[in-house]
């Protein structure tokens, strides 16, 4: 799922529960127009996808999993507002 910086859901695709979320970010990210900033969870930490985001312009802000060699920097203070997804999952539910 794809929300704006309310927490307003723009787009979703429901997938097996067997499926990666980051092979399905790239069609989300194409529903909308391009973002000012992506936040997601260290789930979403992957070369690919991060390449394509800041390739349209758009800031990352994905924590680096542990097993990372090469630590990446990401603004931790927008990173909190990534709870605003989670609500959003949680008043679906």
């Amino acid at each position: 799922m794809i929300a704006d910086a309310l927490g307003n859901p723009l787009s979703f695709t429901l997938t097996g529960a067997e499926q990666a979320d980051t092979t399905h970010a790239p069609t989300l990210l194409d529903a909308v127009t391009v973002p000012q900033a992506v936040i997601a969870d260290k789930g979403d930490d992957a070369d690919t996808l991060v390449e394509q985001i800041e390739a349209s312009g758009t800031a990352a802000h994905i924590p680096p999993r542990s097993n990372r060699t090469h630590r990446r920097e990401y603004d931790q203070h927008r990173y909190k507002a990534r709870h605003l997804i989670e609500n959003l999952f949680a008043r679906r539910k």
